[in-house]
């Protein structure tokens, strides 16, 4: 059977948080309909994302550690759909995706009759008249002194 990864990279301020916290709390549903939502913890995919592109985060970072590959590995485990959602995978590199696709079971060289895992890359974006404002005000909340003029 093939596996098929929906991989939710998102950009910020775009409702993944809320897409995220559904999913998380339904993830026991999910699975019973086949699709998995592989996360212990609310932050399991925010910490994945930050061990596979090797991000600094307020001493996080330590915390990740082998996050990625657990999640990975959780993947390639379950036979049917897994949804793996963070807004941060939206900047990985073309290295760390490629990286990231692999791990997954996705082979680069194999047609796609003969892949292990299909993966569809889900991206939600917002207009830029309300994506500035959201992202300046997600600045302020952080303690940025950058004025809504600069």
């Amino acid at each position: 059977m093939t596996r098929t990864v929906l991989l939710h990279v998102g950009t910020p301020k775009t409702g993944t948080s809320y897409v995220q916290d559904v999913l998380f709390r339904n993830r026991e549903m999910l699975l019973e309909a086949g699709i998995c939502y592989p996360a212990d913890r609310f932050d399991a995919h925010f910490l994945a994302a930050l061990d596979l592109m090797n991000l600094p985060w307020g001493g996080l970072e330590t915390e990740a550690i082998g996050a990625w590959d657990r999640l990975a590995e959780q993947v390639r485990e379950h036979d049917g759909t897994t949804i793996i959602s963070h807004e941060i995978l939206a900047h990985a590199s073309r290295t760390q995706a490629g990286r990231a696709l692999e791990s997954l079971g996705h082979r680069w060289d194999a047609p796609p009759e003969e892949q292990e895992t299909e993966v569809h890359v889900v991206v939600s974006a917002r207009d830029l008249l309300r994506q500035v404002p959201a992202e300046w005000q997600e600045n302020v909340k952080h303690r940025s002194t950058l004025s809504y003029a600069e």
